[in-house]
């Protein structure tokens, strides 16, 4: 190669060259910057819209942090009376008949009780979870819910964990 490039001319030679360095020039616009550029633009983009939708997401917070302190709240407060959380989680069980898959009921805290069932009826189970929020304000933090077997038709056993808001 060496030899190659000698025999050429001086003149031959600068315009290899030139042409070597031009189409470096190109390869590294077009394999290089230009992904670059491209890749920088829509992160951009990406940044503009998780900004507007963390303004959403402020507006509905606050918007749903006014509803939690409307008529709703009053009457779940009306609705709790005197009583604990515990009292409510097992007076509301057993009217939704679960009395018999209720295994126990135990505190976590003052504001926070685990619910053991087995061999509930699911419907009944998601009824209870329907009413106990909706009425008694009371969220659900967490929930494992297995079906007993293949045997038995909408039968499970479920870990609830209780939380009074």
């Amino acid at each position: 190669m060496k030899t190659w490039w000698q025999d050429l001319q001086q003149r031959e030679q600068q315009l290899i060259l030139g042409g070597s360095i031009a189409l470096l020039a190109v390869i590294l616009w077009a394999f290089v910057w230009l992904p670059y550029q491209q890749n920088k633009d829509s992160l951009q983009t990406q940044i503009h819209a998780r900004g507007q939708q963390l303004v959403e997401i402020t507006q509905i917070a606050a918007q749903a942090k006014a509803a939690g302190k409307s008529p709703q709240t009053a009457n779940s407060t009306a609705a709790r009376g005197n009583r604990s959380l515990l009292q409510i989680t097992d007076e509301s069980a057993r009217a939704a008949g679960l009395a018999a898959a209720l295994k126990r009921i135990e505190p976590d805290t003052d504001k926070q009780v685990q619910v053991w069932l087995e061999n509930a009826n699911f419907d009944k189970l998601i009824t209870w979870l329907e009413v106990i929020e909706g009425k008694y304000s009371i969220r659900i933090e967490s929930a494992s819910i297995n079906k007993v077997s293949k045997k038995t038709s909408g039968a499970v056993n479920a870990r609830i964990s209780l939380r009074e808001q």
